[in-house]
Parts: C-alpha cells; sequence; structure tokens
C-alpha cells in the first residue's frame, strides 16, 4: 500500500510542477512587454507522466491591455527551423489593436532559445553536402535514435502540452498557422482535433502538396505572375518592349545577354546568372519589392550610369521581413536562433519527394527567379547518410468540427496558391472558411497593408479579417478590407513604389 501511495504523490508532484509556469523577462530584443518562460517537455512520450528524457521550450507572451480577456490567440512559426521572435513586434501591435487578447508563441522544438538542435560541423552556416556526415555523426553521438523525435508530430504534442499548461478556464484559446507552421498546425489538427476554439492557416503548406523540390519551380512561377502582371500595364509594358513584345520573354533576353556578354561592360561586372535569379527569387516574396524586378530588367538592359548605380545597389539590397510598424523599420539578423539541423531533419523525414542534384540543378538553370533551395537539400538526400524517421501521420489529412479560417495570397511562391485550394476542399465544413488575400506576400495576415497606409503603420487587412473572424466565428469574416488594400502595379509615382524603389535602388523612380 506505501508503495501505491508513493506512486500516487509522485504523480501528483509532477502535475504540480508541470501547471506551475514561471514568467521572466525576456531578452531585449524581444521589447519591454514580453514575458518568458522555459517549460519542460518529454523528449519522447507525451502521455505518460514518466519521460526517460526532457528537453526545455521557450514560450513568449504579450498581454493585452484590457482587464477583461476573452482568451489566447497562439501563434506558430514556419520554417521549419525559424525562430518564432519575428512574432515579437506583430504581438506589441496586437495587444494595442485587441486589448482584449493575449498573445502567444512557443519555439519549435530544436530552435533558438529552445533546447536547440545544432551540431558543430555546420559551425555558422547550413548543413550541406560538405559537413552532413559529419553533422549527422554529432547528432547521433548527443542524441543517438531520439534525433528522430524532433518531428512535426512531438511539435504539436508540445504545443497541447502547453497549451494546457497556461489556458485559463472559460476563456477562448485560437491557434495561428504561418507556412511550416501551417503544416505543424495542421499536425496538431490531427492528434487534437477539437481541443481548442479554432484554427487560422495563413499561407498554407498543404499536406501531400507541400515539398521543398518544388520550392525553385514554385518562385520561378511567382516571378512569372510578376511579368505577367507587367505585361497586362500599359506602362511597365511599354518599357519592356523595347526587349521584347512579352515582359517574360524579356527576362530571357537579359539572361541570355548575361550568358553571351552582351550587356554592357558596367553590367556584366555586377551579377551572374546565378546571383541575379537569386536576387530576385528574394525580391518576388516582397509585399512592394517585387515590384521593382520589371524596372531592373528595364535598367539592365538600358545601362545608364544612374541604372548601373541602382543595379549595383539591388545586389547588395537584403530585404527584411514586413513590419507590423513600418515597412522601413530596421531590422536585426536573428537567423543564428534558427536550426538549420532542425530543418534538415524534418524536410527530409516529411517534406521530401526524391528531387535529384540533376534535377534540381536543371530547375535552376532553367529559371529566371529562384532562391536554389532545393540544391542543397537534393545533395545532402543523395548522401543517403541523413537517418530518416517515419511517422504514421505524415500525408495523412487530419478533420476538425471547430472554426477554421484559411488565407492565402495569389502570388506566393513559398506556399503557392494551388496547395490552399487543394487545403480548403478538405476544410470545407460549418464555420470554415477561405479567403484569397489578392497581392498579398507571404505571411497575409501582415503583408497586405491598406493602400492608403503605404508605411504599415496600422492594421493590415489580413489582420481584420483574421480577427473578424475570431470575434465571430459563426459569421463569414468581413473580407471588405480586400476592396481598399494595397494592389501591386508598376506605376512610379505611387508611394509604395517609391518605397520599393528607394528601398532596392536607392532612389526616388523606379524607372529612372
Amino acid at each position: 500500500m506505501c508503495r501505491y501511495i508513493l506512486l500516487l504523490i509522485m504523480l501528483l508532484n509532477i502535475v504540480s510542477c508541470s501547471s506551475s509556469v514561471n514568467w521572466e523577462s525576456c531578452p531585449d530584443y524581444l521589447g519591454e512587454e514580453t514575458e518568458c518562460a522555459l517549460i519542460d517537455v518529454p523528449l519522447t512520450e507525451h502521455t505518460s507522466f514518466f519521460s526517460k528524457r526532457d528537453i526545455q521550450e521557450m514560450v513568449y507572451r504579450v498581454k493585452g491591455t484590457s482587464d477583461n480577456k476573452k482568451g489566447q490567440i497562439w501563434f506558430l512559426q514556419g520554417g521549419p527551423g525559424d525562430t518564432n521572435v519575428v512574432f515579437a513586434p506583430l504581438f506589441r501591435s496586437m495587444r494595442t489593436q485587441h486589448p482584449d487578447w493575449d498573445f502567444y508563441t512557443i519555439e519549435h522544438r530544436g530552435v533558438g532559445n529552445s533546447t536547440k538542435l545544432t551540431c558543430p560541423a555546420a559551425g555558422n552556416s547550413d548543413v550541406d553536402s560538405s559537413n552532413a556526415t559529419a553533422c549527422v555523426s554529432q547528432l547521433e553521438e548527443i542524441w543517438g535514435a531520439d534525433l528522430a523525435q524532433f518531428s512535426t508530430t512531438n511539435a504539436a504534442h508540445d504545443v497541447n502540452y502547453a497549451i494546457e499548461m497556461m489556458r485559463e478556464s472559460g476563456k477562448k484559446v485560437y491557434i495561428y498557422g504561418l507556412s511550416y507552421g501551417t503544416y505543424w498546425l495542421h499536425r496538431y489538427v490531427q492528434l487534437y482535433p477539437n481541443s481548442v476554439d479554432g484554427f487560422i492557416f495563413d499561407s498554407i503548406c498543404a499536406t501531400g502538396a507541400c515539398a521543398i523540390d518544388d520550392y525553385d519551380t514554385n518562385i520561378n512561377q511567382a516571378g512569372k505572375q510578376i511579368m505577367d502582371l507587367c505585361a497586362d500595364d500599359t506602362l511597365c509594358q511599354s518599357k519592356l518592349a523595347s526587349i521584347d513584345a512579352d515582359p517574360w520573354t524579356a527576362m530571357g533576353v537579359i539572361f541570355s545577354k548575361r550568358d553571351a556578354g552582351t550587356l554592357c561592360a558596367d553590367m556584366k561586372t555586377l551579377f551572374t546568372r546565378d546571383t541575379l535569379r537569386q536576387k530576385f527569387g528574394k525580391l518576388v516574396e516582397g509585399i512592394y519589392s517585387r515590384s521593382v524586378i520589371p524596372a531592373a530588367i528595364y535598367r539592365i538592359n538600358r545601362c545608364a550610369a544612374n541604372d548601373v548605380t541602382a543595379i549595383d545597389h539591388m545586389m547588395h539590397y537584403v530585404p527584411a521581413p514586413i513590419s507590423a510598424n513600418s515597412l522601413l523599420s530596421s531590422f536585426v539578423d536573428y537567423t543564428a536562433l534558427n536550426s538549420n539541423e532542425l530543418a534538415t531533419n524534418i524536410v527530409l523525414s516529411e517534406l521530401w519527394k526524391g528531387l535529384s542534384v540533376h534535377d534540381a540543378q536543371a530547375i535552376v538553370n532553367a529559371s529566371y527567379v529562384s532562391e536554389d533551395a532545393a540544391l542543397p537539400t537534393a545533395s545532402i538526400f543523395a548522401l543517403d547518410v541523413w537517418p530518416l524517421y517515419t511517422d504514421g501521420n505524415i500525408g495523412k489529412w487530419g478533420s476538425t468540427n471547430a472554426p477554421v479560417l484559411m488565407m492565402n495570397s495569389n502570388i506566393d511562391g513559398q506556399t503557392p496558391f494551388a496547395w490552399a485550394q487543394t487545403f480548403a476542399t478538405h476544410f470545407a465544413g460549418s464555420n470554415q472558411y477561405f479567403v484569397q488575400m489578392t497581392d498579398a506576400a507571404h505571411g497575409t495576415a501582415f503583408t497586405l497593408p491598406m493602400a492608403d497606409d503605404p508605411h504599415a503603420a496600422q492594421e493590415s487587412c489580413g489582420s481584420k479579417i483574421m480577427f473578424s473572424f475570431i470575434e465571430d466565428t459563426n459569421s463569414v469574416p468581413d473580407e471588405s478590407c480586400l476592396d481598399s488594400a494595397f494592389k501591386l502595379g508598376f506605376d512610379p509615382s505611387t508611394e509604395q513604389n517609391q518605397i520599393a524603389a528607394s528601398m532596392v535602388f536607392d532612389t526616388s523612380d523606379l524607372w529612372d
């Protein structure tokens, strides 16, 4: 009997410890209003009180300013492997705009301020074919077979573990996922389909469709969409007509001239085919910077002195993520908190179809807009050294009776619109809504400013739609802001395009 009493005491102690959260101040880069907590989560068994090994995960929150809270909204970052630091300035804006909610985010296991998955062989660079073998050896020395526990499924268990620890009785809980965060959130739906009050999927990495093999193809297609919009724009089309009547073909002419060495001498020293397509791959992701791409083609061909200066500036320009407060706000690089090791572990096991190095190279060679993102993964995959894990949840669809909001841009190379359409067919029940966020960038809740708010100082259209859903899940979300939101165009007189020209070209005019 004493043995059973002792066991009961141990269990009660574990429950008591797991339910207490010690909120403390955060690192300075998260802001003064932010509170942080490190929680211990079981590495392997979330269904047992006993775990052979625990890891730590960092949760931070920004509380709304109202005394009467409606509940919590949890945010899941993408990647995989990206830090959730990006949410901190967004939380500070939302706490003012929506003071009756508290905003929470949990760092994915293996990332940043949690127990980070890392190997010395990679150092401060990414895992690639040159260090992958050594990296695997070092990871297995630390984690052994438990390297497989750094998975999407266990990360979904972690979210539930944290929510149950921190949710307040009688208050609502919603979960928002961004990019890979939607894949992570969908896994949560598979495991805990009706445990919270609703889900928001933004820029959707859809089960069965989302694969890094297709990343560069999709980015190139987004670039073509931009050039097709140029073809429908009288000014833009007329500018590029001196190269070719079709803007996409005109883009190809510039790459052919670079290959043949027939660009003007000053331009030839500024970029290679590879660096130019990679630069366009980054620019196409930005809500304003994508409008610069046709003008860059025009300037490269014209090659006046001011064009050379502008393109030189473009090649050194490092895009920053959109801020909730200002498109021009300073940005500190927090990529050291990311875990490329975690990304490699999850991508190869769950988000990789087996693209060969030869085919990956052929795709980027044929592209005008690309980040060349699939090549490193294809090279690691070809080595056949990474220990892939298996999971019965991969490739299967979840379902839920809870309200669901799905949002995706029509121009998104990272998570194409077609993926979101596929996803929406599986979540078409009562109070489950799909919204096309026309002309938004990736992360539509925060990357579609209102047309009269070029510096994104006020609430974005995507955020308005998201909170319309959260405040009343029984009604169709109010999409009326889309009528007065930013529209992609190439007119140099708009303040948005002047901002873009200033950021990318260091000039006040896109074209001159």
